[in-house]
């Protein structure tokens, strides 16, 4: 089903990007899980944040267009072939970033629990709205009593 799917997806993914890591630290971290249909809110929103945050630290090596440790090559053309290589690696990144985030936005977008959780939470948001009103025009209310009781007998304020 939906939730299967697209958690053994992300397992994949969060394997690869362990697995073929340049930077160690990577190798370490926790990629949040997708989970399942009863998956707590706080860990929805955790995958969420993550991945939709997602940076990749796979090196990318294979976009390289030049292979620079061939033969002599003079040192500015060189440096030249290893910019153009960083382009393209950037380039490949960027994409391989993009369309995860791109994933995720889609997932998010037809999966009930984030939905669920995003009703509520605007339920939540309109009911603390009109509080505030409330408290508000209470306020007013209460301003506008002791203006009167003030401008009918002031000194009776003052004592």
């Amino acid at each position: 089903g939906f939730y299967t799917v697209y958690d053994n997806l992300f397992s994949q993914i969060a394997y690869r990007e362990k697995e073929y890591a340049v930077d160690l630290k990577v190798s370490k971290e926790i990629f949040p899980s997708f989970g399942n249909s009863s998956t707590s809110y706080d860990k929805v929103h955790e995958f969420y944040n993550y991945w939709s945050n997602f940076v990749s630290n796979l090196s990318f090596a294979a976009e390289d267009k030049y292979n620079t440790n061939e033969g002599e090559i003079p040192r500015h053309i060189k440096r030249a072939m290893e910019k153009e290589n960083k382009k393209s690696r950037d380039a490949g990144r960027r994409e391989y970033v993009d369309s995860i985030r791109q994933l995720v936005e889609f997932i998010r977008k037809n999966d009930d629990r984030w939905l669920k959780m995003e009703k509520k939470r605007i339920e939540k948001q309109k009911e603390n709205e009109e509080r505030r009103k409330q408290e508000s025009e209470m306020r007013k209310l209460e301003k506008i009593r002791l203006l009167k009781e003030y401008k009918n007998d002031p000194e009776e304020l003052a004592d």
